[in-house]
């Protein structure tokens, strides 16, 4: 089906005029924005994509790569269009630079748009504009993308790898691979994150494990890696990151960073930190090891970008920290560091996903806002041809 645009109008309630009804009318709430029927969004480098309350999936942004799985490669600029070939319920969606996959409640896992390195786990074609099902894996439970590369975990602890590997992405020598091939050295795991061109894994007891580029510092042991390849420093099986100082609960990867929740509220992170993304107060050079996010409440969840990263409270605020030039975390576009709250987001509990260089939200009475960069549309919204500081609802059709 066709995108549709819908223009939105706000319908006040009539009032009575004076001294013609004695007996005033009753006020009539407001009826909500056609855009309030988000339920859950996902924003990849320069695209975004979200699941509505009546199962419809739209996404918008990038698409000369198919990698809206529209079934074509025409750019959707500011325009959500409906994603007919996949239907839910869908657990997570990973939208990388060039392509995304979903995994679907039932722990299928179905890719689209560039396969230039296998990455949508078939060989022989160079694009699939469409979803379709990766074989030969059990169901999984977690994915996550990159530049040419994805993995998933399925529910008995495995890490599975396929695409472009000469960085070592998929933990297993410098090789790629468009079949799904199991990470050797890696059980028990419970979630993955994954960066351009590198994975950190999450074990049931807390432990990160990461693998692939590490010339930045992503790979959190301390040290560079001491083999070079194409150009950079990689490491091609997976090894555990430097001392977090304690149980990991969650992780999350951006560009070249990565950081770590740990169990008591606290957060780690380490890598790339040219824009601030360590969170330490400071900019320049790279982590080598996880060092310490200042200056953040309790943390319960954490979401990453690009180059900026964002935790979420048990109150519901949001904190954010990192690159700022393009107002993803507000509009001052000056980097944030140390973290900062980001006030003009709605209040209340939220579902957070950061892109590139663009954020999302979706807000508890289910408006659909974002912000930061939009030189691909990957805001949804018509009227901000660069970018904008100020979270805006996106236009949705509530079909």
């Amino acid at each position: 089906m066709p995108s549709s645009r819908r223009a939105l109008f706000a319908l006040a309630p009539l009032v009575a005029l004076a001294g013609c009804n004695p007996t005033p009318e009753p006020q009539v709430a407001p009826r909500p924005e056609v855009s309030a029927c988000s339920l859950e969004v996902w924003a990849g480098a320069y695209s975004t994509c979200t699941i509505l309350r009546s199962g419809a999936i739209y996404c918008w942004g990038a698409n000369q790569a198919g990698q809206l799985g529209l079934g074509d490669r025409t750019e959707r600029v500011h325009a959500p269009a409906r994603l007919e070939r996949l239907a839910g319920p869908l657990v997570d969606v990973a939208l990388g630079p060039n392509h995304g996959c979903a995994l679907h409640a039932d722990g299928g896992l179905f890719c689209w748009g560039s396969n230039q390195a296998g990455q949508l786990g078939v060989s022989a074609v160079t694009t699939r504009p469409v979803p379709a099902r990766v074989e030969g894996l059990a169901r999984l439970t977690g994915i996550t993308v990159g530049n040419t590369h994805s993995c998933a975990v399925d529910e008995a602890g495995a890490v599975w790898c396929w695409g472009g590997g000469e960085l070592g992405q998929l933990g297993q020598g410098k090789k790629s691979s468009s079949t799904p091939t199991r990470v050797p050295g890696l059980a028990g795991i419970k979630a993955i994150a994954g960066g351009d061109d590198f994975v950190c894994a999450l074990s049931r007891e807390g432990q990160v494990s990461c693998w692939g580029a590490g010339e930045r510092g992503q790979l959190g042991d301390g040290q560079r890696p001491g083999e070079k390849c194409l150009a950079t420093f990689c490491r091609a099986e997976p090894k555990p990151v430097g001392d977090v100082g304690g149980a990991v609960a969650a992780i999350v990867a951006g560009h070249d960073h990565a950081c770590a929740l740990r169990g008591d509220g606290e957060v780690k992170c380490w890598g790339s930190n040219t824009r601030g993304q360590a969170g330490d107060g400071e900019s320049g050079g790279a982590r080598m090891h996880p060092v310490n996010v200042i200056g953040l409440p309790r943390v319960e969840q954490l979401f990453s970008g690009g180059n900026h990263t964002c935790a979420a409270t048990k109150d519901a605020d949001l904190w954010c920290w990192g690159s700022n030039h393009n107002a993803q975390i507000d509009g001052s576009g000056a980097d944030q560091l140390p973290p900062v709250q980001v006030v003009a987001a709605p209040s209340g509990p939220k579902k957070v996903s950061l892109g590139r260089a663009h954020t999302c939200v979706r807000a508890v009475d289910g408006r659909l806002l974002c912000w930061g960069r939009n030189n691909f549309g990957q805001l949804g919204l018509p009227n901000v041809p660069t970018k904008t500081g100020r979270p805006t609802a996106v236009p949705l059709a509530c079909d």
